[in-house]
């Protein structure tokens, strides 16, 4: 089955030695959320605040006496 997912979530990945009769195997089991994602431009991610200073901004702003 395809998909079409683009990213996994929540991934996890755990691992077992399984043994018996002197022969052994190591067993790993990978589990996700398969998701399609859309690429997002850094403004929607980190909108633009125009009223916030940073703290080094602020001290700036106060040492210049604006």
């Amino acid at each position: 089955m395809i998909l079409g997912a683009n990213c996994i979530v929540g991934f996890r990945i755990d691992h077992d030695e399984i043994s018996d009769k002197g022969k052994s195997m190591f067993m790993v089991t990978a589990t996700g959320t398969a998701v399609f994602i859309n690429k997002m431009l850094k403004d929607q991610i980190h909108p633009k605040k125009e009223n916030i200073l940073s703290s080094i901004d602020l001290g700036v702003k106060l040492k210049n006496g604006k």
